[in-house]
């Protein structure tokens, strides 16, 4: 009886994780600033270099760097069974940049603009994300309850900051 227990229990939180997944929002937006002890240029070199700082951070399995559109940076970040395909689509040097991220799997689009100040210290950067998780496939109800959970669209943006941030990591 304890093993039908054991297999009902996990059914039952997937099932209701799934259900509740259908009535979270498609839209997710957030902002998050960061001082870097940095110049600007420096900043935006590393926001620039996706090999050595990966928007997707440690969960980043492999990086393929595209031929430009309109002269502007496209790469993929892979993340093992899905990948974002990752296209600067505004530059303004050195100042503000937008990125444009699409999921290969789950019906995912992201916009994200960033700013560079000069500051007495160094540089402040934030970031605005507009994330969208739009109906479609089986997998968006979980994935709108993961983004519930660990701070969707200011979870990456703080993930990616925190390590460009890192002094240390150059």
């Amino acid at each position: 009886m304890i093993w039908l227990w054991l297999l009902l229990i996990p059914v039952a939180l997937v099932l209701l994780a799934y259900l509740v997944g259908f009535f979270l929002p498609e839209r997710y937006v957030a902002k998050k600033s960061y001082d870097i002890p940095l110049p600007p240029t420096d900043v935006w070199q590393r926001l620039h270099d996706p090999e050595r700082y990966p928007m997707t951070g440690y969960m980043c399995k492999g990086l393929e760097l595209l031929p430009s559109e309109d002269g502007l940076a496209v790469w993929t970040e892979s993340m093992g069974r899905s990948s974002l395909r990752i296209q600067n689509v505004e530059v303004d040097e050195p100042k503000r940049f937008v990125r444009r991220l699409t999921d290969t799997v789950v019906p995912f689009e992201s916009r994200c603009e960033f700013w560079i100040e000069p500051t007495d210290s160094g540089s402040r950067v934030t970031c605005e994300n507009q994330a969208t998780v739009k109906t479609g496939t089986w997998h968006v109800p979980l994935f709108r309850v993961t983004m519930a959970l660990f701070g969707g669209a200011k979870g990456g943006i703080k993930m990616y900051l925190g390590n460009v941030a890192k002094v240390d990591a150059a």
